[in-house]
């Protein structure tokens, strides 16, 4: 039978078609042992265990530096980096005060594989990772492994043990997209198939450089007090994590740089964390450091709150302590020789007799007597007391607590109505039902250590709701602000905007497990896993202040005993403010500078830091120039005055201020961000040699 064209080139195309089959067959099967074998046996997974393709994003600009224990050195940028076998899997981290965070899936390098590039890292040895802002965390070799980590469930947040290895890995992506700057572009991380938390000082951010370096001794100091409270462990990972932030530094007769953290701070962190609740500390307290010999100091609560003079030091010089002194040991210029010991093991607070002891207790529960603290951002310098508040050179809160009524109250109703005052250059009333509604657009939550979970809208949100709503306009705030909580009590937080903005874990909560908060505590608090502790957590808001403030304000002041401390925009802030018209009158006769200038009286905000009337005070600015003022010209004694006409007049009063603000607009960095100027009600101008501007330094002298 003879065949039609049209059926030879089906045929032709049939027989095409089995050729490419028995082809990609033999590929297939050649490829077989490479797909299906198994990677080699290791402590923690292989990059080829999960491995994904090349980013298919580009990645931002970054150099991380990984050395090796033998010296050895290599520099990566994006493009090395990308080429390295990625591995992709879920994972994010439990804060310590309970907050689940950043969960997603991420991509990244296995840290081991980093570790091979400069010799790989042995059972001897530990992983030291460096964020580009200083930050640094030391790793074990279980921990490089992926072993080693106390795990959670990423919903409920419950300990829950890994039943598949878990990899450490240097990320670049999450949810497939590079990471912020603030968190990358690489982040540390511990990944793994069942999606598992991990504690969140091990997530270091924005790494820049991998050592592998020799084995750090672990250990850990127990925290707990005399009363039928819980015994905490604090570590020397969790340290670290504290030092890190809250770094202070002391120098001995011999030149010797001891380095560590407030002893204040652990008596916090164990508040904190839930071991022993504000009212307990609130009745009085002693601090006992325990030594591993069993020698023994104690402190009394007085000389030890907010006190930075007080160090718990893990380093000397630089090293990790070694014997007699590991792994910490007391030392600052507040401690005596017969407190200074060695080879602290344990940590005890030891509670005054009337004291009741008890843990934290949960917001939901009736709550103890009350107390009005008064709070500022930072802790009061060590100088002199005063009344007003006082900042100092951490950003911490400090409280004045009054004596507690003796009477506990049971938890007032919660109110269906409220109002919050949002003030900027302008003052706005903000309803609940605009609060709840800021609530639905942009919720926030943190759960605190006794699995409360409080609900609310952002503290940036609501700076954003003023700005869109009269009380201050973006232009006012776009050199910097600062973000002034207020208490129905007085008690104040003051927060810079580098710790406001785009920060989801400070807000203002309206809800307490689903409920509205009661009125003692109510109907607005401030929370959330970013402050301090809890008395960063104010209760009963009723006013929100957003003040212009230059976001460079630093501030260094010499106390009359050569202490110096740094001050930023949020402390002067803390500081009561005078509004007052002034100018000055050049030798010249030339009228300048005049406006309503806004700042903290000279007076109050030196006084703290020992000023008495037989001192004279030094101001220097930022381009050398200083000059020195009496403590009489401080209150304008000696000052010339002159009207809009310039002549001279007599004032009713003056007071010298240093001023942050110019008619409601924070100053330029010229004459700026500060400057000293004499007002009064008067509004007349004065002297120009009795103004600085851009002041850096005020010293008593």
């Amino acid at each position: 039978m003879r065949m039609s064209s049209q059926t030879k080139g089906i045929t032709k195309l049939l027989a095409a078609i089995v050729i490419v089959i028995i082809v990609v067959a033999a590929v297939a099967a050649w490829q077989a042992p490479s797909l299906f074998s198994q990677p080699a046996t290791s402590p923690s997974p292989s990059p080829s265990a999960n491995p994904s393709s090349s980013p298919a994003v580009t990645l931002p600009e970054m150099t991380l530096t990984v050395i090796g224990a033998n010296g050895d050195q290599v520099v990566l940028h994006a493009d090395d980096i990308a080429a390295l076998d990625a591995y992709t899997e879920n994972a994010g981290y439990k804060s310590s005060g309970g907050y689940i965070a950043a969960v997603g899936s991420y991509t990244g390098v296995p840290i081991l594989t980093l570790c091979d590039l400069v010799g790989g890292i042995t059972s001897t040895q530990t992983l030291t990772i460096t964020a580009s802002d200083g930050y640094s965390m030391v790793y074990t070799y279980d921990q490089a492994n992926g072993n080693g980590f106390t795990t959670y469930d990423p919903v409920t947040g419950s300990e829950k043990e890994a039943t598949q290895p878990m990899t450490m890995t240097a990320n670049y992506l999450m949810d497939g997209a590079v990471l912020p700057s603030e968190q990358g572009p690489l982040r540390i991380g511990v990944l793994g198939p069942e999606g598992l938390l991990t504690e969140g000082h091990f997530w270091t951010k924005m790494v820049s450089k991998i050592e592998v370096t020799n084995n750090v001794r672990d250990w850990t100091v127990t925290v707990d007090s005399t009363g039928d409270t819980e015994p905490y462990s604090m570590d020397r990972q969790d340290w670290t994590a504290d030092y890190n932030h809250f770094t202070l530094e002391w120098t001995d007769d011999n030149g010797n740089v001891w380095a560590g953290t407030a002893l204040w701070r652990w008596v916090s962190w164990y508040n904190y964390n839930g071991g022993i609740s504000n009212d307990t500390l609130d009745q009085g307290y002693s601090v006992k450091i325990i030594s591993g010999d069993g020698y023994s100091a104690t402190l009394e609560d007085t000389s030890v709150w907010l006190n930075d003079n007080i160090i718990v030091a893990g380093t000397l010089n630089g090293a990790v302590l070694s014997e007699p002194y590991w792994p910490l040991t007391i030392v600052g210029s507040d401690v005596t020789g017969q407190q200074k010991v060695k080879n602290i093991v344990e940590i005890q607070i030891v509670l005054n007799p009337s004291a009741s002891s008890s843990a934290s207790p949960s917001p939901s529960s009736s709550p103890a007597a009350p107390t009005t603290p008064t709070v500022t951002t930072t802790p009061a310098p060590t100088v002199a007391p005063t009344a007003t508040p006082s900042p100092t050179a951490t950003a911490n809160p400090t409280s004045n607590p009054t004596a507690a009524p003796t009477a506990t109250p049971s938890p007032s109703a919660a109110p269906s109505q409220y109002d919050l005052l949002i003030t900027g250059t302008e003052q706005v009333t903000m309803s609940s039902t605009e609060f709840e509604a800021e609530v639905s657009q942009v919720s926030s939550s943190y759960t605190d250590s006794k699995d409360n979970v409080w609900t609310g809208t952002t503290l940036y949100r609501l700076v954003y709701w003023a700005t869109t709503n009269g009380a201050i306009t973006d232009a006012a705030i776009s050199d910097g602000y600062v973000a002034k909580v207020i208490a129905s009590d007085g008690t104040v937080l003051a927060l810079n905007d580098s710790r406001v903005k785009e920060n989801k874990d400070i807000f203002i909560a309206n809800l307490v497990n689903g409920e509205a908060i009661d009125a003692d505590s109510g109907p607005l608090r401030l929370t959330g896993d970013d402050l301090g502790g809890g008395k960063e957590r104010l209760k009963c808001i009723t006013e929100i202040q957003i003040i212009p403030m230059n976001r460079n304000i630093t501030l260094t002041v010499t106390a009359a005993n050569g202490t110096s401390v740094t001050l930023f925009a949020n402390d002067l802030a803390s500081i009561e403010s005078i509004t007052a018209n002034g100018g000055t009158r050049s030798s010249s006769g030339k009228l300048s500078n005049y406006g309503a200038y806004t700042g903290v009286s000279m007076l109050t905000l030196l006084q703290p830091f020992g000023l008495t009337s037989s001192n004279t005070i030094k101001v220097t600015a930022s381009d050398g120039y200083a000059t020195t003022y009496t403590y009489g010209a401080l209150s304008g004694e000696g000052a010339v005055a002159y009207d809009s006409s310039g002549n001279q007049v007599t004032a009713s009063s003056l007071t010298m201020i240093l001023g942050y603000q110019l008619d409601g607009a924070s100053l330029a960095v010229d004459p700026g961000p500060l400057r000293s100027i004499l007002v009064g009600p008067d509004g007349y101008y004065t002297t120009g040699s009795m103004s600085a501007k851009m002041v850096v330094a005020i010293e008593i002298i």
